[in-house]
């Protein structure tokens, strides 16, 4: 089995608007701030490439956002191949937005659990938006 084709998935329905919630995703500089699974500090070097500074070594990540509702972290995670975790952003009835977020999942490790790091993270970044000024 290909790597790729296991991923784990979790989905949120928060109160921002999709384009507030695209806006923080994009912004590689506060990952830290709601994906404290993800690593340590981001230093942001141009445009949508950054390093993470995680455990003593440093990934590059480019951030790739499409405003039609998605952005991908991608981290070079060996040469010439990406991998990282997918967001997709979408209105909700009503007010609001969804967002469902994948990652990769390892040969070895339980989709299950890793959803439920998604889903603490989606909780944490709907809790940032939240506080955000609107």
């Amino acid at each position: 089995m290909n790597r790729r084709d296991r991923m784990a998935t979790a989905t949120i329905a928060i109160e921002a608007k999709p384009a507030s919630t695209i806006a923080l995703l994009a912004d590689a500089a506060r990952i830290p701030q709601w994906m404290p699974a993800f690593g340590g500090a981001v230093r942001v070097e141009d445009g949508s490439a950054c390093r993470v500074i995680e455990a003593g070594r440093r990934v590059s990540l480019r951030v790739a956002v499409d405003l039609a509702g998605t952005v991908d972290f991608l981290p070079v995670v060996a040469p010439g191949v990406d991998g990282g975790a997918h967001f997709h952003v979408a209105s909700r009835p009503g007010g609001g937005s969804v967002v469902d977020m994948s990652v990769p999942v390892a040969v070895d490790e339980d989709p299950a659990v890793a959803a439920v790091t998604l889903r603490a993270e989606l909780t944490a970044l709907a809790r940032s938006l939240a506080s955000r000024p609107r």
